[in-house]
């Protein structure tokens, strides 16, 4: 039995349907992942232009924590939009 990507509820999954098995236990949950990663999506894009501007502005001890947060922000993107392993883990 995996478990929802956004609360972390379980999915039960009936074996024999067609199609991947669902990331999110309902509609919820599944927009609210949606809406998530919009905000991710806008976070980054900030972030990258921040970083562009310390790297242009010669600010490069700033840098380093800027991109931590933008691995961060990528991380939980990647969670979110890839959804479950091939054995059904998070």
């Amino acid at each position: 039995m995996s478990s929802c990507l956004k609360c972390g509820s379980p999915i039960d999954h009936t074996p024999g349907t067609n199609g991947r098995p669902p990331s999110y236990c309902g509609e919820a949950c599944r927009r609210l992942a949606e809406y998530e990663i919009r905000r991710i999506n806008r976070r980054l894009e900030q972030l990258e232009a921040s970083l562009s501007n310390l790297r242009i502005n010669g600010f490069d001890h700033f840098m380093e924590k800027t991109q931590a947060e933008i691995a961060l922000q990528e991380a939980r993107l990647r969670a979110l939009i890839e959804g479950a392993g091939d054995d059904g883990s998070r």
